[in-house]
């Protein structure tokens, strides 16, 4: 096993996770929610951290054995993970373990939730949130083929070692390719889907003042419906 090289992808993978949260910070400080410092702070920490590790573990070995490649998968799903958690902590929306839960839930698009009323949560921690699901759903894998050269091997053995089938199926012959390719589908998809909600409003929906109309309880005098009086037979 090589350590070095398997910090050194853990470092990007973080760093760009650490990155991420920098655009529901500024989304934060933007419609006021008060949860600039639950972005900002792990944003910094991580990319600080991150970039240390990265630049301190810089090697001329290129070689990555099968092991090295399964860790990196492992471990990356976990620190990404434990990373998108935190935002969730320091707003005390939830604790520990429900943001964890959320945050791999998020990742891995199980769509698994523990929020009972999402209409309630922060805007910014609603835009998180669904952040981790977008970037579940074009898959962990692109952003290794963005990590796999920095690091200095090919994504290949990643996207082996990600995808579950023991024969990975491929768009193209070339991985890096498919990516461009599913990145393209998936930003198309992105825009059109944004244009489409940006033409309808984004405004919050607010509850309506006007009193509904709501059907009596069973058992009440209301809900009993007076019989009919019979008419004598002549």
């Amino acid at each position: 096993m090589h350590p070095r090289i398997v910090l050194n992808a853990l470092a990007a993978v973080c760093a760009a996770g650490g990155a991420a949260m920098f655009l529901p910070a500024a989304y934060s400080l933007a419609v006021g929610d008060g949860n600039v410092v639950s972005f900002g702070l792990p944003a910094l920490v991580t990319l600080a951290v991150a970039s240390a590790v990265f630049l301190g573990t810089r090697s001329p070995d290129s070689y990555v054995s099968g092991r090295d490649v399964f860790l990196i998968v492992v471990l990356g799903w976990l620190g990404v993970g434990a990373i998108g958690a935190v935002p969730f902590v320091l707003s005390g929306l939830m604790g520990p373990v429900n943001a964890f839960f959320e945050s791999m839930a998020g990742f891995t698009t199980t769509g698994s939730s523990t929020l009972t009323a999402p209409e309630e949560v922060a805007p910014s921690l609603l835009l998180w949130r669904s952040l981790t699901q977008w970037a579940g759903g074009i898959g962990i894998v692109v952003l290794f083929v963005a990590v796999a050269p920095l690091v200095g091997f090919g994504a290949t053995q990643l996207y082996s070692a990600e995808v579950a089938s023991p024969m990975p199926e491929r768009i193209t012959p070339r991985i890096r390719e498919t990516a461009k390719i599913l990145a393209y589908i998936y930003g198309s998809l992105t825009l059109g889907a944004s244009s489409r909600s940006s033409s309808r409003g984004w405004a919050p929906s607010t509850p309506s003042t006007t009193p509904s109309r709501r059907s009596p309880p069973a058992g009440s005098p209301r809900a009993r419906t007076p019989s009919r009086p019979s008419t004598p037979g002549r």
